[in-house]
């Protein structure tokens, strides 16, 4: 029994977790659409290192959701 809560549990916060990446990434993608003059090279690169960082992470959490990634 405890299992199958915890399956489910899982894969609610999988889901709300891989939601609120994918709409701050496309937040963040906008953004970086909006001031692409204004970024320089060094940015950029710790920007891109910072959101795989972040998909991994995500990626581990709901595994199971194969959506959003």
């Amino acid at each position: 029994m405890m299992i199958i809560v915890g399956s489910i549990i899982g894969v609610i916060t999988g889901l709300i977790g891989g939601i609120i990446v994918v709409v701050l990434y496309n937040l963040v993608a906008k953004w970086v659409d909006d001031n692409e003059m204004k970024i320089n090279t060094h940015n950029f690169f710790s920007f891109f290192f910072v959101k795989n960082t972040y998909f991994l992470r995500y990626r581990r959490m709901g595994s199971s959701l194969k959506i959003f990634f």
